[in-house]
This record gives C-alpha cells, sequence and structure tokens, in this order.
C-alpha cells in the first residue's frame, strides 16, 4: 500500500534535504531530469536501480532513506548544517507545498518559511516551534534529537493518505512552485524540447512496428 507514493515521496524529501535541482540530482544519480520529475509524481515506480543508486548516493551526503522498515511511513534522516532548515525543506516537499500554502498550514508569515529554509542563519525559536507542532497534527513528525547533529522527518500514515487523496489522479505541479530550487525559464524550454523529441521518437518506433507488421502479415499471406 501506498508504494509508489512512498518512494516519490523519499525522492523528493531527499533532494529537499540537499537543496538540489532536479538537474543536479539527476546528474548525481546517472539519469535523466525527466526521469527525476517522473519519479517525483506519485503514480510513477521509481526502479530498483535508481533506488539503489539514490540510497548509495544519499548515504554518502548524510541523508537516509527508510522505506522498507514500515510499510505505511517513510523516514527520512539528516547530518549535516542546519538541519531544521532541512526539516522545513523536506516538510514541505512531502506536501508538495508552495511557501506561501506551507506558512498558512503552520501559522506562519511567508518570509518566515523563505528564511527558515535556507542554509544559511537561522529560525526563530516559535517559527520551529510551529512547524513541528503543525506537522505533527498532519501525522509528520519532526525529531531533532535523532541523529546527534541532525534531523529525522518521519511521514507516518495519515500524512500519506492525505497527500495521496489530494495529489492521486494529477500530476505534480512545476518546480517553479517548489521555491526552494532555481528552475529557469531556459532549463523548462530545454525539457520541453527534449519531451518533444521523445515524444517524436517514440511515435517513430510505434509506426516502424506497425509497417514491420504488415510486411510479416503480406509475406505470410503470399505462402500461402
Amino acid at each position: 500500500m501506498y508504494e509508489t507514493t512512498r518512494l516519490a515521496i523519499a525522492m523528493r524529501m531527499s533532494r529537499a534535504a540537499l537543496s538540489l535541482t532536479q538537474a543536479d540530482y539527476a546528474q548525481a544519480l546517472g539519469i535523466s531530469k525527466s526521469n527525476v520529475m517522473r519519479n517525483e509524481q506519485l503514480a510513477v515506480a521509481v526502479r530498483g536501480d535508481t533506488l539503489i543508486r539514490m540510497v548509495h548516493l544519499l548515504g554518502k551526503r548524510g541523508v537516509g532513506i527508510d522505506v522498507f522498515s514500515v510499510m505505511d511511513e517513510v523516514t527520512i534522516t539528516y547530518q549535516g548544517e542546519r538541519p531544521e532548515a532541512a526539516a522545513m525543506r523536506m516538510a514541505r516537499a512531502a506536501l508538495n507545498l508552495t511557501q506561501e500554502a506551507f506558512a498558512q498550514t503552520i501559522d506562519v508569515t511567508k518570509p518566515m518559511v523563505t528564511r527558515g529554509e535556507r542554509t544559511e542563519g537561522s529560525m526563530r525559536s516559535e517559527t520551529l516551534t510551529k512547524l513541528i507542532q503543525g506537522m505533527h497534527a498532519l501525522g509528520i513528525e519532526i525529531d531533532l534529537a535523532s541523529p546527534p547533529d541532525g534531523v529525522t522527518v518521519k511521514i507516518g500514515r495519515p500524512a500519506l493518505e492525505r497527500i495521496e487523496e489530494r495529489e492521486q489522479g494529477s500530476e505534480l505541479p512545476g518546480e517553479p512552485k517548489w521555491q526552494y530550487v532555481p528552475y529557469s525559464q531556459e532549463e523548462r524550454e530545454w525539457d520541453a524540447i527534449v519531451e518533444r523529441i521523445q515524444r517524436e521518437g517514440e511515435e517513430r518506433i510505434r509506426r516502424d512496428r506497425e509497417e514491420l507488421e504488415r510486411y510479416r502479415e503480406q509475406e505470410r499471406q503470399k505462402k500461402q
């Protein structure tokens, strides 16, 4: 239950923890950016080899993924600078909310979220308290006591059900709405070109197969 949902959320959260763009994440994993974009959608299954690469890469960068211990949970651990900022980024990535929507969810202002997610600076204690309490109410637990100098963010079943229900049947919103990673017009145009080329290639393959089948059928008829 929730297999593709949990893997998609794990990918989104782990990328958010390290503040990586989809392009940088794809390059580090040795896959295309379009694959990262698709794998961050709930309905798309992450390939086994991609998951293995992801776990290996993130482990070297202080991020751990656990989607196996408990079937109805996703647990991400982070050790690095500003764990509270990483926790905010991960929680927002899991919920797939804009900074403005996330600010409303935890009852703070958007500038507080913007500042809170930065890799430099500090988060106000009031903001941190609202973050932890607001996420707890949604089934997301933030533990800044473990690991040492890090944070654990656990997405429980209620949160998974809420996320799945909200995003079911819809594509993941465009990355510009995430705001914690850059995504330029040039990158969007390039992605559109890549997708067009892929569609055209798939269409050519389909036509070639149909032509081959017609040829084989004609040859069979001649032999009869």
